[in-house]
């Protein structure tokens, strides 16, 4: 056996069979059950933790992942594991059955059994399994394999494998929050420990720095703006593939592997505003070609979201004084293509019981009139033949590198750009490892559902009205 404390990394072990699991534990059919045992579903399971979007699912993530601890021989992380859950949830029996099985593990056997008796005087059901452990305790005396002291004084991160835990994606951001929004030196990590109530989980912190961006937008502060959508963007649980519901075969331009397309729209639109136009414009083409992979011949949010992007992207032409792209096309948009978003938005807001889309195309109009005016008896006067290139029907051969120079994180001296990098490069590691096959990533959904909420990313549309051009 290892001894206990040390960090377990996945490649010290073997995987474990799953029929090893088939030992009986307390009833609680809510509960989600660990997909195996071994290296994988501790990694996995880690990431779920890591990304909890409460904490009733924080506690049923740590549980679960107790019991792979043990079925590990790690007996010490699994009883922090169940500590956690307990603390949030004290009324999790499995949670509480696993803190005894690591106690005795631990051959703390006399705490062990006040664990099973809480255990049997919560459970209603069959109390056959309880028993059993609760015999093998008896008459035994205490001889620990670790220090009592640590029962009580322990790291709730010890049990996170290195590579996919709470400290490596949301330890600096959290410790930057905490200080007033000033980052903090590792010398003074200790200041502020890690805590489930004031630690704001990868989801939590992917909302809250989205939000910032939305706010630093509305101030006009754009820079920042791009420095919290990079920060949400690395935070993204899938950081490299976007198919929103499913590949459009009809594209030209094959699958478009990049950032989450709301957040590209939003960063597009940024550098619109700071007037780097040919990048806005890159960016946009890609928000769109992302959204169309996404239509289907039935109603879907993506057309508005798409028909939104081309808004924007007509803005920016004329801004860099391409007319004719806008010419040619603003009187079939406010005739025709109008017409069918306001279709489209009554029944989406049919199906959603609510009037935001119908809300949101009655915007279009009178963007639309005000494009017609701005190009009106305008010639052309762009001479970046970069930007000209992208006004025409078809991008240019180079597209896909240039895409690579939007998608790149904002470069300046911003402390931001150092965190970002290494959030990016954690969360290739971590996705690539534990679903390194589309079957893979099936399986997890459909014996455990670990990404429940996690995938439903929160930008993928955004309020054309939000942003006041």
């Amino acid at each position: 056996m290892a001894v206990e404390g040390e960090e377990m990394e996945p490649s010290e072990a073997e995987e474990m069979e799953p029929s090893e699991q088939e030992e009986m534990e307390p009833s609680e059919p809510d509960e989600m059950e660990p997909i195996a045992v071994g290296p994988s579903a501790l990694n996995a399971y880690s990431m779920a933790i890591v990304y909890s979007f409460d904490e009733n699912f924080l506690a049923l993530m740590l549980s679960n992942r107790s019991l792979v601890h043990l079925k590990m021989n790690k007996p010490y992380f699994a009883y922090i594991d169940a500590c956690e859950s307990l603390r949030i949830d004290p009324s999790m029996v499995k949670a509480l059955f696993r803190k005894g099985k690591a106690l005795s593990e631990l051959c703390f056997f006399a705490k062990a059994r006040t664990c099973y008796q809480d255990c049997l005087a919560k459970v209603q059901g069959d109390k056959a399994t309880i028993n059993s452990e609760l015999e093998k305790t008896e008459n035994k005396e205490d001889v620990p394999t670790i220090k009592e002291i640590r029962l009580d004084n322990y790291d709730p991160l010890e049990s996170d494998p290195r590579e996919y835990g709470r400290e490596k994606f949301c330890g600096d951001l959290n410790r930057y929050l905490l200080n007033g929004e000033k980052f903090v030196d590792v010398g003074d990590h200790g200041r502020f420990p890690y805590d489930s109530v004031t630690w704001k989980s990868a989801i939590q912190l992917y909302y809250h720095f989205f939000d910032k961006a939305v706010e630093a937008r509305k101030k006009k502060n754009y820079v920042a703006t791009i420095h919290h959508l990079d920060v949400a963007q690395a935070l993204d649980l899938e950081p490299n593939k976007h198919v929103c519901n499913g590949y459009n075969p009809f594209s030209k331009y094959g699958i478009q592997v990049g950032p989450n397309p709301g957040l590209a729209m939003l960063r597009a639109e940024s550098y619109l505003q700071m007037n780097k136009i040919h990048l806005a414009l890159l960016g946009l083409n890609y928000a769109q070609l992302k959204y169309e992979e996404a239509t289907r011949p039935a109603i879907n949010w993506s057309r508005y979201m798409t028909f939104l992007i081309t808004i924007l992207k007509y803005n920016a032409f004329c801004k860099a004084g391409v007319y004719s792209i806008v010419k040619r096309n603003v009187d079939d948009m406010m005739n025709f293509q109008i017409d069918n978003m306001r279709w489209e938005a009554q029944m989406m807001d049919g199906l959603t019981g609510n009037s935001k889309f119908k809300q949101e195309v009655q915007v279009f109009p009178p963007l639309l009139s005000d494009l017609k005016k701005r190009v009106k008896n305008k010639k052309d006067t762009c001479t970046d033949s970069k930007i000209i290139a992208l006004s025409g029907d078809e991008f240019p051969s180079n597209y896909q590198t240039e895409i690579s120079r939007f998608n790149e994180v904002f470069d300046d001296d911003s402390e931001f750009k150092e965190i970002v990098l290494k959030l990016v490069d954690a969360g290739r590691f971590a996705w690539r490892t534990i679903f390194p096959t589309l079957e893979a990533l099936k399986k997890a959904k459909g014996d455990a559902d670990l990404l429940c909420r996690l995938e439903t990313h929160p930008v993928y549309t955004v309020p054309f009205s939000s942003l006041n051009l």
